[in-house]
């Protein structure tokens, strides 16, 4: 079986999973060490086993707050995936399920092409704001590869249609990595 790296179909739903495991994990694990020093200390609840218990709430927490962040967000259908991958060149990174934060809002992003110097997004279906959107990824990617074209378009038409008719610009190997490993580093994980 394949393991779902970042921003490939199926990553989202496979986060969620994981929170939702961490989350009960950090409690289980919290209750049994509570317990084995409550019986190790003949019923007196103050000892170093509660103490640590009582920091299982942190990772807990932070697990907890990075699922309520990626609740609301979808996968994107199979058939969907398929039809834009179809579309999409051999060489190109197309990324899915993407959801990423800045210090201000929370954005999702149906899909993510990168390919020969241009970065082409399609919004999700909650994104209102997608001027904000698209000078969040212009400031970003140009710090990483200057000569990068940006578009998040809203309609999935229009973004099929920008996908064929992009055209390459020329940047080297290096910005090109660069550029997809900043995309993959927003992404909430």
């Amino acid at each position: 079986m394949k393991k779902v790296q970042v921003g490939d179909y199926g990553f989202l739903k496979r986060q969620k999973m994981f929170y939702i495991l961490k989350v009960v994990g950090c409690i289980a694990a919290g209750i049994l060490m509570y317990g084995v020093g409550y019986y190790v200390n003949k019923g007196n609840p103050k000892n170093i086993c509660s103490v640590l218990a009582l920091l299982m709430s942190l990772p807990m927490a932070k697990a907890m707050t990075e699922f309520i962040v990626v609740f609301p967000f979808q996968e994107v259908t199979k058939e969907r995936y398929e039809k834009v991958r179809s579309i999409c060149p051999q060489d190109g990174k197309l990324m899915t399920g993407m959801v990423i934060t800045s210090e201000k809002r929370v954005m999702n992003l149906d899909f993510l092409l990168e390919y020969q110097g241009n970065v082409i997004a399609l919004a999700g279906n909650k994104e209102t704001d997608i001027t904000y959107v698209r000078d969040y990824l212009v400031k970003g990617v140009r710090n990483w590869g200057f000569d990068y074209q940006v578009k998040v378009i809203k309609e999935e038409k229009a973004f099929l249609s920008a996908i064929q008719s992009c055209n390459p610009v020329k940047v080297s190997e290096q910005e090109q990595k660069d550029v997809v490993s900043y995309l993959q580093s927003l992404i909430v994980k």
